[in-house]
């Protein structure tokens, strides 16, 4: 289904962001602004409401402030790879903070083009020992090279996981910017229609129904 058919979503989900931020480990990440040991006291918030505002606002720079300029968000776990879970996350907290009046508009959505026009541009390959890739029948690599949004090395394998997640932004970004005449805006539906669009899962099925963590071309599916 078309990304122009579906009702624009109004949420607040920032807060789950941060939850999920927490299981992944960004907040792990050693080459960001260092965090301060103590930030401001709880008396500092009128309310409960400031407060959240407070964490949202701060955990969605973690994202604006964290991106290569292809789009690319880097991994908690290495510094220097990207992850398109990170990315992923990314992509809704513009959207949130557009709607939060944090960044304009027109600032985010050429900030999620240029993501989408990342992903959807470098090329895949399932030749063995090819560097030159960035994933698989739509799927991505756990980690890629920020630079040259390839796969780093023979061990890495695209993931069923990471893609999902980077996919989940995608997706909000389609139904997010949905301004009928804007030129950028249009570019981000239709990007985010072909991403998903080209994202094969029956390839990551396994024969008992389940979905595999990750393929290779050098070792096959993993578990």
């Amino acid at each position: 289904t078309s990304m122009t058919s579906f009702p624009r979503m109004h949420r607040r989900i920032i807060p789950v962001l941060v939850t999920v931020l927490s299981l992944f480990g960004l907040n792990l990440r050693t080459t960001a602004a260092p965090v301060p040991i103590t930030g401001p006291s709880l008396s500092t918030f009128a309310s409960d409401d400031a407060f959240l505002d407070y964490i949202e606002q701060t955990t969605f720079q973690y994202f604006w402030n964290e991106a290569a300029p292809n789009g690319f968000i880097m991994s908690s776990s290495d510094a220097n790879l990207a992850s398109p879970t990170s990315t992923g996350l990314a992509l809704s907290a513009y959207n949130i903070a557009i709607e939060r009046g944090w960044i304009t508009r027109s600032a985010g959505a050429a900030r999620v083009l240029t993501t989408l026009q990342t992903f959807w541009n470098t090329p895949q390959s399932d030749v063995p020992g090819n560097l030159n890739s960035s994933g698989h029948h739509g799927f991505y690599y756990n980690r890629l090279d920020p630079a040259t949004c390839y796969r780093n090395s023979t061990n890495q394998g695209v993931s069923s996981g990471s893609t999902s997640i980077f996919l989940m932004g995608v997706i909000d970004a389609g139904l997010f910017f949905n301004h009928p005449t804007d030129a950028t805006e249009t570019a981000i539906r239709t990007l985010a229609d072909n991403l998903v669009s080209r994202a094969n899962f029956f390839f990551m099925k396994s024969p008992d129904n389940g979905i595999y963590a990750n393929w290779s071309p050098e070792t096959g599916f993993g578990n």
